[in-house]
C-alpha cells in the first residue's frame, strides 16, 4: 500500500479524503488500506478520484509479492 499512498501523495489527496469518495468512514479506509482488501468497484473509485492509472492499479493490488 505504500505506493498507492505515493500516488494519493503525489496528486494531493489525503485518506480522508479518499475514504468520502469511496463512501466509508476513515477507520474503515484504514483498514483497508493496512490489509490492502479493496472491491474492484473502490479501486475504479480510487482510479477516477485520485486518479490511478491501470500500470498503478496492477502494480498496487495484483502484483505478486516477492
Amino acid at each position: 500500500m505504500q505506493m498507492l499512498r505515493a500516488c494519493m501523495k503525489y496528486h494531493n489527496r489525503t485518506q480522508e479524503d479518499v475514504s468520502r469518495a469511496l463512501g466509508m468512514v476513515r477507520s474503515t479506509f484504514y483498514l483497508h488500506m493496512k490489509d490492502g482488501d479493496f472491491t474492484i468497484s473502490q479501486i475504479h473509485k480510487m482510479m477516477d478520484y485520485i486518479p490511478l492509472t491501470m500500470d498503478d492499479v496492477n502494480r498496487i493490488f495484483f502484483a505478486t509479492k516477492k
